[in-house]
């Protein structure tokens, strides 16, 4: 029931994250205990709003990289932590940002205007942190 009123919370509270792919992978790392915050303070609103299909829009490169970040936690076995995945208010550069907290994974994924992503992985208690590429990456 507690993972049934967090997507619905999602779907209100941040409308920018949501499609099929965020849904099913904050839904699978969400059971394994790791808290996920997805938050939407409109800095995509100026994109069209039915931007799944357009792969080189704004919101859907944030939507992808996120679900990048939750299916590496899910794969790498983290179950305690948080993830808070926002959309930025409008006229910021950054326009959404993603910061993953799970076990020894320490990462900030920022996703800009122009499209580039950068990521600042922290190793924690002297392990390397894992997940995508560590600087800038390109879009799939």
């Amino acid at each position: 029931m507690r993972l049934t009123e967090a997507q619905l919370r999602d779907t209100i509270r941040a409308p920018g994250w949501d499609s099929p792919e965020v849904g099913r992978s904050v839904w699978a790392v969400r059971r394994r205990g790791v808290s996920v915050r997805l938050l939407d303070d409109g800095g995509l609103d100026a994109y069209a709003p039915g931007d799944l299909d357009d792969t080189q829009s704004p919101g859907n490169l944030a939507r992808r990289m996120l679900v990048v970040e939750l299916t590496a936690i899910d794969s790498d076995g983290g179950g305690q932590g948080s993830v808070t995945a926002r959309i930025l208010p409008p006229g910021r550069e950054v326009l959404a940002s993603i910061v993953v907290d799970v076990g020894t994974r320490m990462r900030r994924v920022e996703i800009h205007r122009d499209g580039r992503v950068s990521v600042d992985a922290t190793s924690t208690g002297g392990v390397d942190a894992a997940g995508t590429p560590n600087g800038p990456v390109a879009p799939a």
